[in-house]
């Protein structure tokens, strides 16, 4: 063979070497790309948790730049997305913060912890309406999600209708019975209302719940005044009658057992985080 012959050899060779080669790499490649692929979810999720303890904590720049991680390595984390946005309502940066949850809500529309904070920023601009239907979202998503129940019978008392705060307290109540400031805050709405009986017997359920010491005079004691009609005595004279009326059912509780009546802890206990579906009153 002469050396023409072997410069083509050579080439064809070379020729095969390189798509031997190439072909090897894209069976390689995708091998080695899947397990880092597999550890992004995992990594973000790691920061995603470090940011969460990190706002529990009140460090607010290091949670931010944690969940901003967890964005980075999964930008379709709703829950990264959401804490981001909780950490932006912490910062008081409310328009941030609905950026936040929104964008956190277009990725998981059935999101009713992400609807609950919405709704708290849209309270806090004003935007009643908005808080309102997104409050009703989260409920309707999730029938035992008791803060967005409880907000909402907030959000109706601001707006001075008892009677709708009233029925949404008792659609909580009326699942889940042992929600200490929901039994607190109803009793102040029927006493507002001149219901006494309905009064007694709200500070009786309470009482039952826990009778040793006496929660229900000191549950809402370091809480703002609801927004009651003012009477002759005001919000803190009908608070005032309402912890007299447990002060009395707790006497007579301890009258019937032969004992005088526990000391007072001061203090507010605090609801159950979950509630089931209730009847809450028809909106236009």
């Amino acid at each position: 063979m002469n050396k023409t012959g072997w410069l083509t050899v050579n080439h064809l060779l070379q020729h095969s070497a390189i798509v031997l080669l190439t072909l090897c790499s894209a069976v390689v490649s995708p091998l080695v790309l899947v397990p880092a692929a597999a550890q992004q979810p995992d990594a973000a999720r790691r920061h995603y948790e470090r940011g969460a303890a990190l706002l529990r904590k009140g460090d607010l720049a290091a949670a931010s730049e944690a969940a901003r991680k967890a964005i980075e390595l999964n930008p379709s984390s709703a829950e990264a997305h959401h804490l981001l946005g909780m950490i932006y309502f912490k910062e008081k940066k409310p328009a941030q913060a609905v950026e936040a949850f929104t964008h956190a809500l277009k990725l998981k529309s059935a999101y009713p912890d992400a609807l609950n904070d919405l709704a708290e920023v849209y309270r806090i601009q004003g935007k009643s309406a908005e808080a309102e239907q997104a409050l009703r979202r989260a409920i309707e998503i999730d029938p035992r999600h008791a803060d967005s129940y409880f907000d909402l019978a907030k959000l109706y008392e601001r707006r001075r209708d008892f009677a709708a705060a009233t029925q949404t307290y008792q659609a909580l109540l009326a699942a889940h019975p042992s929600h200490r400031d929901a039994l607190y805050n109803l009793a102040l709405l029927y006493e507002a209302q001149g219901e006494s009986r309905e009064t007694r017997e709200t500070v009786g359920r309470l009482l039952k719940l826990d009778p040793e010491p006496l929660v229900a005079r000191g549950i809402d004691r370091d809480a703002q005044p609801l927004a009651f009609p003012r009477g002759d005595l005001g919000d803190a004279g009908r608070q005032g009658r309402v912890r007299r009326e447990a002060d009395l059912a707790q006497r007579r509780r301890g009258a019937a057992d032969g004992r005088s009546g526990p000391e007072v802890r001061a203090g507010r206990a605090g609801g159950n985080p979950a509630a089931k579906r209730g009847s809450l009153p028809e909106r236009g």
